[in-house]
């Protein structure tokens, strides 16, 4: 994906609370107190072809989250996922010290004969650091012909320090589509984690 603090839902960098990067989902902004924040970064990308990569959160002095990368598989015959299949933004909540926010998740795109297995796809965006704002939720399509699996399946947004205020990264999309139907479904699902500034429905 894109570096910290680079790509089209970049985080701001403002030295002192920035924000996540966006993507299926908007970044969460920065620390909001004392007249101090920032806004996240902006989503984009194809809902129902999504190839594009995860943008970078935004950079207080050093350190961002990077974005993640981009998978896109198609198959004729049966693609069976018993791991995981991930394409998670940066988590900066390991770093320790500074304001470090999230990279956003990234895309995979799976256009199979038969989807089956136990295992997980996930576009989730990263977690943040003292005042950083979480990344956005990436994006995930699944086109098929038939699907057998059981997968879980995940493009939430990434989660902030809670003795801070900035906010969760906003929720990804998630498109499924079997070859015979006129129309696809589409998940949205953030756990329950608000991200006020969320504008995720393009």
């Amino acid at each position: 994906g894109y570096y910290q603090g680079e790509g089209p839902g970049q985080g701001t960098d403002n030295g002192t609370a920035p924000s996540g990067g966006g993507h299926g989902g908007t970044g969460g902004s920065g620390y909001i107190s004392l007249n101090v924040s920032s806004t996240g970064g902006v989503n984009y990308g194809s809902l129902t072809a999504p190839t594009t990569q995860g943008s970078g959160g935004g950079v207080e002095s050093t350190l961002g989250g990077d974005g993640g990368g981009s998978a896109q598989v198609s198959v004729t015959g049966t693609m069976t996922i018993n791991g995981s299949v991930t394409a998670d933004g940066e988590n900066m909540n390991i770093v320790g010290g500074g304001d470090n926010a999230g990279g956003s998740g990234g895309a995979v795109y799976l256009d199979v004969g038969t989807l089956a297995g136990t295992g997980s796809v996930t576009s989730n965006g990263g977690d943040s650091n003292g005042e950083g704002g979480g990344g956005g939720g990436g994006r995930i399509s699944l086109l098929y012909a038939t699907d057998s699996s059981t997968l879980t399946l995940s493009a939430g947004g990434g989660a902030h320090e809670t003795i801070f205020s900035p906010n969760f990264g906003g929720a990804g999309t998630i498109y499924k589509k079997a070859d015979a139907d006129v129309n696809g479904s589409v998940i949205i699902d953030n756990n329950g984690n608000d991200n006020s500034t969320d504008d995720r429905r393009n």
